[in-house]
């Protein structure tokens, strides 16, 4: 394993991660939107010819479910569950022993999906909760990023998801990441865990990881006005305890029981559900509540994407959906046009960049 840089420093040699697109959703809160962000975003990129990896650091394994990973079975055949929660791949094993023991980490490719591999969440993550407490404050954020660090080059995005309510696995996550999207509600309690990862990424930042951004956050499923957005007030709370570290998504993600049932229910991202229901012709009112929320979801995914463009660049242009570049000859931007229009995202757009 990576030896630590002293005895009095906290923090391994992060450098590594500066021009790296590893990306995690993460809250101090739980049922906000996290796994559907990071399912939705990874088959998005995958989708569109980029290479990525998804590491579920939860021990529920819901982005299995959310990419259509088959249900694990035992020698008889029959569905595994762990105290009636259905397990899938590994059960997390792989991901564990990597953190755990340095194993070298070994995702799987998801089936049915060019580009997409996963690093699969479960129970048997439990083991690095109890790592985490044994090696002490000063190694256990880093575990993730050691095991991560051999394998990034392979991927144009490693996406993380991270499990709520956990400060040291909180840690852990961040200490791994170069940027950081927070969905939050607008309950006091989620206004709290926003509060909790904005206080919780400053001390990564300055302990573990110094590249480490916050991108931003938006608003899941409550108080959204007639046109969609989210409640003013709202948005310019999120703004005020992000400070000038993130920027407050314009766009909210309505929460629809129904449809967050079928996205697990069949293993596909919402905008793929989409697609599955209008050609098997669905009932109409199903369908409509479907393409609100996959409308709603490619414009959070499509914000960040471009906003995450833009700092790449060194340019914040606040709440854009995307940026058009201008490239000369030798490949430099000369000039940067932010546009305020949602779309789907394409191949290597930006890249250039």
């Amino acid at each position: 394993m990576t030896a630590l840089l002293g005895r009095n420093r906290k923090a391994i040699d992060m450098s590594w991660i500066q021009d790296r697109k590893v990306i995690s959703g993460v809250c101090d809160k739980g049922g906000v939107g996290k796994t559907t962000l990071i399912s939705s975003l990874g088959a998005a990129l995958a989708a569109a010819g980029f290479t990525v990896l998804i590491i579920d650091a939860n021990k529920q394994g819901n982005v299995s479910q959310d990419l259509g990973i088959p249900q694990a079975v035992d020698e008889a055949g029959e569905p595994v569950f762990i105290n009636e929660i259905p397990v899938f791949g590994d059960y997390g094993a792989g991901l564990a022993r990597s953190i755990v023991n340095g194993e070298p980490l070994a995702p799987i490719a998801v089936p049915g999906r060019d580009n997409l591999y996963l690093c699969t969440g479960g129970p048997e993550f439990t083991r690095v909760k109890r790592t985490l407490a044994s090696v002490g404050e000063n190694q256990a954020p880093t575990l993730l990023a050691v095991s991560l660090r051999p394998v990034v080059d392979q991927f144009d995005y490693v996406l993380i998801d991270s499990p709520p309510e956990d400060e040291e696995m909180m840690k852990l996550v961040l200490a791994s990441s170069r940027w950081v999207i927070c969905p939050t509600k607008t309950d006091s309690s989620s206004i709290l865990g926003l509060t909790t990862v904005s206080a919780t990424y400053k001390v990564i930042r300055e302990e573990y990881n110094p590249y480490v951004e916050l991108l931003g956050s938006f608003i899941f499923g409550t108080l959204m006005q007639d046109d969609g957005k989210p409640l003013q007030e709202r948005l310019d709370m999120h703004q005020q305890i992000m400070g000038d570290e993130g920027v407050a998504c314009p766009h909210g993600v309505p929460f629809v029981e129904r449809v967050a049932i079928s996205i697990r229910d069949y293993g596909r991202p919402v905008t793929e559900l989409e697609e599955k229901a209008i050609a098997e012709r669905w009932p109409t009112q199903e369908i409509n509540s479907i393409t609100r929320v996959a409308r709603a979801w490619l414009k959070v995914i499509n914000f960040f994407r471009y906003e995450l463009d833009c700092r790449v660049v060194g340019h914040r242009p606040g709440a854009v959906d995307r940026i058009e570049l201008e490239i000369d000859e030798n490949d430099n931007v000369i000039a940067i046009t932010p546009v305020y229009a949602a779309h789907l995202i394409e191949a290597g757009e930006a890249e250039s960049a």
